[in-house]
């Protein structure tokens, strides 16, 4: 369950050939006539690729809204070929694992207010996967009666409707929003719970700060993590109090992000923190902390940057060269210069441009 939850998205896997050419029907009332009567084709990739044609048709779809209602039911999983535009003429699109029903609502998200009725009836299906869509399309339109189905949805009993309106909810302002997703963020699935992390992250309320706080000390990997980049977009004294406390964190992951966000802050206050990460045992967070010293830009990192300049791992190597040339310290020249003999040509030409940069400061 959590392993696929975390994977609910259509995730587009290769392009098409030339050979699997769509012919797409024009925005006219026969061309719509066309698909509409492929979503009741025999063969499920027909269908659901009429569904996602007709999204590319937006609000011009109208008529379709009756035929997709009744196609938002059907799981059959598929590999179907979609057209990314109108007047996409050689290479037939994209081909992407979907269902018709997912593309359904999309569909009837793409058409707009015209099938918000329909999609308000369809949230309250008995059926799970017709629930599950219909939130899909939901969340494309922007209509007040939808942000009411979707905060209701949010106490659903099958956990794909739940996991779909936390990232449903994302971007959408109210106190009844809030709530919505403060339970979310509590759920018993750790997959709902750090899409409900993402879209608090978005809000910039005390209550949801205290709740992303919160989040750092989850059981689950993937939920830490979502909760340290939702605090690095905060951008404040207490946010960086908040990650550096993160870079002890037990997950490789989670510490990866910790240093990202930082660099993100630009906050002198992190150099004393990330300094003792160019040791790091892992080779990712030593060459992250580099490259987010250089971002932070202060003289204070200069010794152990060019310290690290002797790390066993050339990228990490890189990194340091680049961060050095980002600190404007006109100290760190020498060291640059001995490290265009390095036995590496990538690090040789990375401590040559950071040279370049120093020289331009002068």
């Amino acid at each position: 369950m959590r392993s696929t939850l975390y994977v609910l998205a259509a995730t587009a896997i290769v392009c098409a050939s030339v050979s699997a050419q769509i012919q797409l029907p024009r925005s006219t009332p026969a061309g719509i006539d066309q698909l509409v009567s492929q979503l009741g084709a025999a063969d499920a990739e027909t269908r659901a690729s009429a569904a996602c044609l007709l999204r590319q048709k937006s609000r011009r779809a109208i008529a379709a809204v009756p035929a997709l209602t009744r196609l938002l039911a059907d799981a059959t999983p598929v590999v179907a070929s979609c057209a990314p535009f109108e007047g996409d003429f050689g290479n037939g699109g994209n081909l992407i694992r979907t269902t018709p029903g997912y593309e359904a609502g999309r569909a009837l998200g793409s058409i707009g207010e015209g099938a918000v009725a329909a999609l308000l009836q369809s949230v309250a299906s008995p059926n799970r996967d017709v629930r599950r869509n219909a939130v899909r399309g939901l969340a494309a339109v922007r209509d007040e009666r939808g942000v009411g189905a979707l905060v209701s949805a949010a106490r659903d009993s099958d956990a794909f409707v739940r996991a779909e309106v936390a990232t449903a909810l994302r971007g959408r302002d109210g106190e009844a929003v809030t709530r919505a997703l403060t339970a979310l963020a509590k759920d018993t699935e750790p997959a709902i719970r750090a899409r409900a992390i993402q879209s608090l992250g978005t809000m910039r309320g005390a209550g949801e700060r205290a709740i992303l706080v919160a989040a750092l000390s989850d059981a689950d990997t993937i939920v830490r993590a979502q909760a340290v980049t939702a605090l690095g977009r905060q951008r404040d004294e207490d946010g960086t109090r908040t990650l550096i406390g993160a870079l002890s964190d037990r997950s490789v992951e989670v510490r990866e992000r910790a240093v990202i966000a930082l660099g993100n802050t630009h906050d002198e206050a992190a150099v004393a923190a990330l300094i003792p990460l160019l040791k790091d045992a892992d080779p990712e967070i030593r060459e992250r902390a580099a490259m987010t010293l250089g971002r932070i830009g202060s003289r204070r990192a200069s010794a152990a940057l060019v310290d690290a300049l002797k790390d066993a791992d050339s990228l990490v190597r890189e990194r340091v060269a680049t961060a050095l040339g980002q600190l404007g310290d006109p100290e760190v020249v020498d060291s640059l210069i001995a490290t265009l003999r390095d036995r590496d040509p990538e690090v040789r030409e990375e401590a040559t441009r950071a040279l370049g940069r120093l020289q331009r400061r002068r």
